[in-house]
């Protein structure tokens, strides 16, 4: 008879580690800046789920939704980047920073460039996390999904 025991004397170092990059309180957040591909793109809540984009005009609110819900805690890292990772000699490709009703930053994203797995941080760590694309879009999306 097999136990689950067995599968955690074989893990690396790395499948101890907590790969949970951010979890934040998403109801205190008030405004969303996303950059992008050399594009930028600022949304604003205007009630408790009303998105709009600060001219005015309404956001796609799945895009931000989608944003909203990394940010809670769904953004988890697939892996770390290893030193010797390629991926992590890229340069920065995005951004995604929520804002509090004050001012206040809660939390800032940054992703690097280029396709396939790409390295991300948050602003005040310094650990380097492996994304996969799909995660990359959800957190950092392109800007043109930000509207409907």
């Amino acid at each position: 008879m097999d136990s689950g025991l067995r599968s955690y004397v074989f893990r690396g170092i790395d499948d101890w580690r907590n790969r949970r990059m951010l979890a934040i309180d998403t109801a205190q957040v008030r405004r969303i800046t996303v950059e992008r591909d050399g594009e930028s793109a600022t949304v604003v809540r205007s009630d408790s789920t009303a998105w709009t984009f600060t001219n005015g005009d309404a956001a796609n609110a799945r895009t931000v939704q989608a944003i909203l819900n990394e940010l809670g805690g769904g953004l988890v890292a697939s892996r770390f980047v290893a030193e010797t990772d390629s991926i992590g000699m890229m340069p920065p490709g995005g951004t995604t920073t929520a804002y509090s009703e004050s001012g206040e930053q809660l939390a800032a994203v940054t992703v690097g460039s280029g396709s396939g797995d790409r390295w991300g941080m948050v602003a005040g760590d310094s650990v380097r996390y492996r994304l996969p694309p799909f995660r990359v879009d959800l957190i950092v999306p392109r800007v043109e999904t930000l509207r409907p």
